[in-house]
């Protein structure tokens, strides 16, 4: 929405929500708090269940799957790798979430980790389980391996990973006159990250609020926690709730 806009925007979208004709819904809890942020307005946060994927963990590889839409971890898999080769009696290897293109129809130097269409969810679901290195606070590849019961195994300091649309400085617009007492959730990428400001909005995305998902301090602490975790307990526990 052009900047000029932005306030006519808002204005029509609270008449929209006020209204009891119609029903607006956020699909996570982060979304309803920053529509919060602009507006004052709360709406009700349904979490996307992920049915969609019709497949449920199945282990037949031996491997972990390291997802890293976007372009979050390149360096973080350099570093698994120099691990790896200090740890030769670690159980599992790594594949990375680009090796899965080199099997498929995909040209794998074209390939779209985003909103890709042609990797199968049983290929996903069919790992030991998932190193994710998030990049947004709502990934739809977070709700879809969560839906599939497939372990996740994410970093502890959320904060420092999860930018996505808290980057978009041009959206921090709040409904004239209206200021809400929390900080904005927006910052300017090219400048140094407000540590209080991310830490406070990282508590309310899926990522810190989903049970079961495994946290890691470090990869050397994410090598232990995959030799030591029972898979098929976390997977149970992410089936049930």
């Amino acid at each position: 929405v052009p900047e000029s806009e932005r306030q006519v925007f808002l204005s029509n979208f609270m008449v929209l929500v006020q209204n009891p004709r119609h029903v607006f819904l956020a699909n996570n809890v982060y979304l309803a708090e920053e529509i919060a942020w602009q507006t004052g307005l709360r709406l009700p946060a349904i979490r996307i269940l992920g049915l969609h994927t019709e497949a449920v963990y199945t282990p037949k590889r031996s491997e972990v799957l390291v997802a890293r839409p976007g372009t979050s971890g390149a360096l973080a898999e350099c570093v698994m790798r120099r691990f790896l080769d200090r740890t030769p009696q670690f159980p599992f290897s790594f594949t990375q979430f680009q090796d899965l293109f080199s099997s498929s129809q995909e040209d794998p130097a074209k390939a779209r980790e985003i909103y890709n269409v042609t990797l199968k969810f049983e290929v996903l679901a069919s790992f030991q389980a998932a190193v994710m290195l998030p990049y947004d606070t709502s990934l739809m590849l977070l709700w879809e391996f969560y839906a599939m019961g497939v372990p996740l195994f994410v970093p502890r300091q959320l904060w420092r990973w999860l930018f996505g649309q808290h980057t978009r400085q041009d959206l921090a617009t709040q409904v004239k006159d209206y200021m809400f007492d929390t900080p904005s959730p927006f910052f300017n990428p090219y400048e140094p990250l407000d540590l209080e400001r991310a830490r406070f909005w990282t508590r309310y995305t899926d990522w810190a609020l989903l049970p079961h998902l495994q946290y890691f301090r470090s990869i050397a602490d994410l090598l232990e926690q995959l030799m030591a975790c029972d898979f098929g307990s976390v997977s149970a526990l992410m089936k049930q709730f």
